[in-house]
Protein backbone atom coordinates (compact mmCIF):
# COMPACT_ATOMS: atom_id res chain seq x y z
CA UNK A 1 0.00 0.00 0.00
CA UNK A 2 1.28 3.42 -0.86
CA UNK A 3 0.39 7.11 -0.64
CA UNK A 4 -3.03 7.62 -2.19
CA UNK A 5 -4.14 4.01 -1.67
CA UNK A 6 -7.60 3.37 -0.27
CA UNK A 7 -7.59 1.11 2.78
CA UNK A 8 -10.23 -0.48 4.99
CA UNK A 9 -9.75 -0.48 8.75
CA UNK A 10 -9.93 -4.09 9.95
CA UNK A 11 -8.80 -3.55 13.55
CA UNK A 12 -9.70 -0.56 15.72
CA UNK A 13 -9.09 -2.25 19.08
CA UNK A 14 -7.13 -0.51 21.80
CA UNK A 15 -4.99 -2.57 24.10
CA UNK A 16 -5.88 -1.87 27.70
CA UNK A 17 -2.32 -1.32 28.95
CA UNK A 18 -1.31 1.33 26.40
CA UNK A 19 -1.76 5.11 26.55
CA UNK A 20 -3.79 6.35 23.58
CA UNK A 21 -3.94 9.99 24.70
CA UNK A 22 -1.80 10.99 21.70
CA UNK A 23 -4.67 9.77 19.49
CA UNK A 24 -7.65 12.03 20.22
CA UNK A 25 -8.95 11.00 16.78
CA UNK A 26 -9.15 7.23 16.36
CA UNK A 27 -9.88 4.93 13.45
CA UNK A 28 -13.12 2.91 13.09
CA UNK A 29 -13.30 -0.68 11.94
CA UNK A 30 -15.16 -1.01 8.64
CA UNK A 31 -14.37 2.56 7.53
CA UNK A 32 -12.48 3.42 4.34
CA UNK A 33 -9.46 5.74 4.53
CA UNK A 34 -6.87 7.22 2.18
CA UNK A 35 -3.16 6.91 2.96
CA UNK A 36 -1.61 10.38 3.27
CA UNK A 37 1.87 9.20 4.25
CA UNK A 38 3.72 5.93 4.88
CA UNK A 39 6.46 6.00 7.50
CA UNK A 40 8.65 3.61 9.40
CA UNK A 41 9.02 3.69 13.16
CA UNK A 42 11.87 3.10 15.54
CA UNK A 43 10.34 -0.32 16.33
CA UNK A 44 10.32 -1.34 12.65
CA UNK A 45 6.54 -1.13 12.22
CA UNK A 46 5.22 0.63 9.13
CA UNK A 47 2.68 3.26 10.06
CA UNK A 48 0.11 5.14 8.05
CA UNK A 49 -0.98 8.75 8.32
CA UNK A 50 -4.47 9.15 6.90
CA UNK A 51 -6.17 11.94 4.94
CA UNK A 52 -9.38 11.60 6.94
CA UNK A 53 -7.84 11.59 10.43
CA UNK A 54 -5.34 14.07 11.83
CA UNK A 55 -3.88 14.03 15.31
CA UNK A 56 -1.71 16.71 16.89
CA UNK A 57 2.05 16.25 16.67
CA UNK A 58 3.66 14.70 19.73
CA UNK A 59 7.26 14.92 20.90
CA UNK A 60 9.12 11.61 20.57
CA UNK A 61 12.55 11.59 22.25
CA UNK A 62 13.75 8.86 19.88
CA UNK A 63 12.90 11.14 16.93
CA UNK A 64 14.22 14.23 18.72
CA UNK A 65 11.21 16.15 17.58
CA UNK A 66 7.47 16.31 17.14
CA UNK A 67 5.67 14.04 14.69
CA UNK A 68 2.05 13.15 14.03
CA UNK A 69 1.37 9.70 15.48
CA UNK A 70 0.36 7.18 12.82
CA UNK A 71 -1.56 3.91 12.79
CA UNK A 72 0.07 0.51 12.34
CA UNK A 73 -0.27 -0.87 8.83
CA UNK A 74 -1.53 -4.12 10.41
CA UNK A 75 -4.81 -2.36 11.20
CA UNK A 76 -5.68 -2.00 7.50
CA UNK A 77 -6.40 -4.04 4.37
CA UNK A 78 -6.24 -2.88 0.78
CA UNK A 79 -9.76 -1.59 0.06
CA UNK A 80 -10.15 -3.16 -3.40
CA UNK A 81 -8.95 -6.56 -2.18
CA UNK A 82 -11.19 -6.33 0.89
CA UNK A 83 -14.26 -5.50 -1.21
CA UNK A 84 -13.39 -8.28 -3.70
CA UNK A 85 -13.17 -10.87 -0.92
CA UNK A 86 -16.40 -9.57 0.65
CA UNK A 87 -18.24 -9.96 -2.70
CA UNK A 88 -16.86 -13.50 -3.14
CA UNK A 89 -18.09 -14.47 0.32
CA UNK A 90 -21.54 -12.98 -0.37
CA UNK A 91 -21.71 -14.94 -3.64
CA UNK A 92 -20.74 -18.19 -1.90
CA UNK A 93 -23.34 -17.63 0.81
CA UNK A 94 -26.01 -16.98 -1.80
CA UNK A 95 -25.02 -20.17 -3.62
CA UNK A 96 -25.22 -22.19 -0.39
CA UNK A 97 -28.67 -20.77 0.36
CA UNK A 98 -29.90 -21.89 -3.08
CA UNK A 99 -28.38 -25.36 -2.64
CA UNK A 100 -30.10 -25.74 0.73
CA UNK A 101 -33.44 -24.52 -0.71
CA UNK A 102 -33.17 -27.08 -3.52
CA UNK A 103 -32.38 -29.86 -1.02
CA UNK A 104 -35.34 -28.85 1.16
CA UNK A 105 -37.70 -28.78 -1.84
CA UNK A 106 -36.67 -32.36 -2.73
CA UNK A 107 -37.51 -33.48 0.81
CA UNK A 108 -41.09 -32.21 0.67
Amino acid sequence: MKVGSKVMCIDDTKEGNLDYSMFPNWIKEGEKYTIKRVEGSMTGVTRFLLEEIANPSVYFPSMMGKVEPGFSHKRFADYEEFIGIEKEVESLIEELVWINLLRMSKLT
